[in-house]
């Protein structure tokens, strides 16, 4: 279970890695619909001109609701798959 000063943490991580970068590179695996108890979606939506997002989601049901959440970033692309054993 995640705790709320580790969102706190990666919100004040992202954030100082912002004023360090032009672009920033962001890579969720599990991505959810992209918004429920996401670590990332508010900061990625408040840096839409300066990040870079790919969203994997294993789950294809979710998709539609990933791509409806990430509609307004210029650079998102949600990939639906996964890697494990055959």
């Amino acid at each position: 279970m995640r705790r709320a000063s580790d969102m706190h943490d990666l919100e004040k991580f992202l954030d100082q890695l912002a004023t360090r970068q032009a672009t920033i590179n962001i890579v969720e695996v599990g991505a959810n619909d992209g918004r429920i108890n996401d670590p990332i979606y508010s900061f990625v939506m408040n840096h839409k001109e300066t990040t870079c997002v790919l969203l994997i989601e294993p789950q294809a049901e979710l998709i539609p609701f990933l791509q409806e959440n990430y509609k307004e970033h210029r650079s998102v692309t949600i990939f639906n798959g996964a890697k494990g054993a055959a």
